[in-house]
């Protein structure tokens, strides 16, 4: 959307990458028109302007297709000039960092050396996203862990938490019932029949813990059961 927290120019270029898109896909121009008075509403939907998308319109329709598919490309000087991107993370509080370098970029001439190296044309600014609440919460690769018995488990890969507890795992009841003697099996980790995957267990759990899930393992038929316990 126009006003979520992105540069004013990734938010400007949306409707211009979209009606290209439309163009592209579409062999035939009247599928072409179809597509843009629907991709239009959309836009108007999400906020917008009218003005904004008849732009990005025309420029698809000025532009051949034959390019936005890659078969012909766009005459490109050649450029000896390395480029270096100035990396910082985007808030809508910062000052335009552009101008920010061409104010500045006279430091970088006082030595011939930084003068060759960074020319007027080398340096621009790339913006990296700031973190949301779901990068924060989230997390979208899975961490190798450092588990001290992941060494007896090559082709497994044990998780456990950051910090282990010496009293976490699953442990008799104080009480030492039946089921604890007789079928409760005390251990910190747990394997996964189906992908042999070694899993720590991230807290203390006996008979009387509620909200989890209990692997029961049948020795006489060999099987394994999974049951809920609320």
């Amino acid at each position: 959307m126009p006003t979520s927290c992105h540069p004013t120019h990734v938010c400007r270029n949306i409707p211009k990458g979209v009606m290209k898109r439309v163009k592209r896909n579409c062999s035939s121009d009247t599928k072409c028109e179809e597509s843009f008075t629907e991709y239009k509403q959309y836009l108007m939907n999400r906020g917008y302007s009218e003005q904004l998308i008849e732009e990005a319109i025309t420029e698809a329709k000025d532009t051949p297709r034959d390019q936005l598919l890659g078969i012909t490309r766009k005459n490109q000087k050649p450029s000896s000039n390395r480029q270096y991107p100035l990396v910082v993370r985007f808030n809508p509080k910062l000052p335009p960092m552009s101008k920010f370098i061409m104010k500045h970029h006279h430091i970088l001439e006082l030595t011939q050396q930084t003068k060759n190296m960074f020319p007027k044309s080398s340096l621009f600014v790339s913006y990296k996203m700031e973190k949301n609440i779901l990068g924060m919460i989230t997390c979208n690769k899975f961490k190798e862990s450092s588990y001290p018995h992941a060494a007896h488990h090559p082709h497994s890969s044990i998780t456990p938490p950051s910090t282990v507890d010496p009293d976490w795992g699953c442990r008799p009841c104080p009480k030492k019932c039946t089921l604890c003697q007789n079928f409760l099996r005390t251990s910190n980790n747990f394997t996964s029949p189906k992908t042999t995957q070694t899993f720590g267990i991230k807290s203390h759990i006996d008979c009387n813990t509620k909200n989890v899930i209990y692997l029961v393992l049948d020795l006489k038929c060999e099987d394994i059961f999974y049951g809920p316990k609320m």
